[in-house]
């Protein structure tokens, strides 16, 4: 987890991002709730789907520049590629923590819980 979060290099990034996703589906899969088989197939699907997009992007982003460290890949990037590197930064900060704002304001803070709280029954309404 640290590695993720202390990477330069988009490729070393990606890398400690697989390596976090193995324990988190071995997680899910033995000690999950009744149905953890399902969740873990789920998880696994959609953090595949994001895997690949990422790792075509990151694939994208070295076509054109020839490198996939962060620092140099800045100034001499073509507008698609800054906005893929943009992308990625924003990304970034919002899984850090820093500036929940980048993805909206609902984000940002927690609804407020309904009667129904510590897993008693419904929490939300059913509209929503």
């Amino acid at each position: 987890m640290v590695g993720m979060f202390c990477a330069l290099d988009l490729a070393l990034f990606y890398v400690f991002f697989e390596g976090v996703l193995i324990p988190m589906f071995l997680i899910i899969g033995v000690w999950g709730g009744q149905r953890r088989v399902y969740a873990a197939f789920k998880f696994f699907l959609y953090t595949l789907l994001g895997s690949v997009l990422m790792l075509l992007a990151i694939i994208a982003i070295y076509w054109q520049l020839g490198t996939t460290d962060i620092a140099d890949a800045d100034g001499d990037a073509q507008p698609a590629v800054q906005l893929a590197v943009l992308a990625v930064a924003r990304l970034l900060r919002l899984v850090r923590g820093q500036g929940a704002d980048v993805a909206g304001p609902h984000l940002a803070a927690r609804r407020p819980r309904r009667g129904a709280d510590r897993g008693l029954g419904r929490s939300w309404p059913a509209c929503c």
